[in-house]
């Protein structure tokens, strides 16, 4: 694993933070650019998976392309505040930019290598996923073991009907897969199509392997409501206003887990 920039961001004069620019070698031989950032003994670690394309464009300086403001990338530096090591990685190399390669063979190996990475850190490690980020996880959940395998997830936003081939439940390819805790959580205002919080119930009884599912819906926040945004950032299915309500309701769900079974 390279490090490739050390970037120093100060959210007040008395508390900077170190990102590093890093790249996680995958089993398919490639590696994967990522942000990270691991504060003094860490509580555990969380891998942030945007939405949309997956694409932060992410530069050795790290700088962003693209989905910067998306909910999880913007709000990566609330998980360090609390403790937890994050990691937020970019699409990996000779992945296409549809959508289409969040089921990919090649997409699931790569975010293993992550979870493994971040192990090697501190655990335990927790996948968030929020909108198609949601579908990445459910492609992680399905086709990942022992190391490389989340201690828990947490799907917010998420792509989560059961009756489609575009959900988190499809790419995992059964309930058995999300053998570990799950929290889902949603925007009661959310209009995006995809992800209304209504599908949050059926999803939790689909999930039979799970030890411990728990539902958080959220409300309130600062957000747009024109028809255009409704699946962005800006709207309620990205929790304007709400960081701090997420990152605080995400990582004390995180704190009460048990530890993982050997």
């Amino acid at each position: 694993m390279r490090y490739l920039a050390a970037l120093l961001l100060c959210l007040t004069p008395s508390l900077c933070l170190a990102e590093t620019v890093v790249e996680v070698p995958s089993p398919r031989g490639v590696s994967v650019r990522a942000l990270e950032e691991v504060p003094a003994n860490p509580k555990g670690s969380v891998i942030l998976l945007a939405g949309g394309s997956g694409k932060l464009e992410l530069g050795l300086d790290g700088s962003m392309g693209s989905l910067r403001n998306n909910q999880l990338v913007r709000s990566r530096q609330l998980y360090a505040q609390a403790g937890y090591a994050f990691l937020v990685p970019d699409m990996g190399p000779g992945l296409a930019d549809s959508d289409g390669y969040r089921d990919s063979a090649a997409h699931a190996q790569d975010l293993g290598a992550m979870v493994e990475h971040m192990r090697s850190l501190a655990a335990p490690v927790v996948v968030i996923g929020t909108s198609r980020g949601t579908l990445s996880a459910g492609n992680l959940a399905g086709h990942s073991q022992g190391a490389a395998h989340p201690d828990a997830i947490v799907l917010t936003s998420a792509f989560l009907n059961l009756n489609i081939s575009e959900s988190a439940a499809a790419l995992a390819s059964g309930p058995q897969a999300f053998d570990m805790p799950v929290l889902l959580m949603g925007h009661e205002s959310d209009q995006c199509p995809h992800t209304p919080a209504a599908n949050m119930e059926a999803f939790r009884n689909w999930l039979t392997a799970s030890p411990k599912v728990d539902i958080k819906i959220m409300s309130g926040g600062n957000f747009s409501m024109a028809k255009s945004d409704q699946c962005g950032s800006s709207a309620a299915h990205g929790y304007l206003g709400l960081d701090d309500k997420v990152v605080a309701e995400i990582t004390a769900w995180i704190a009460s887990l048990p530890p993982r079974k050997p």
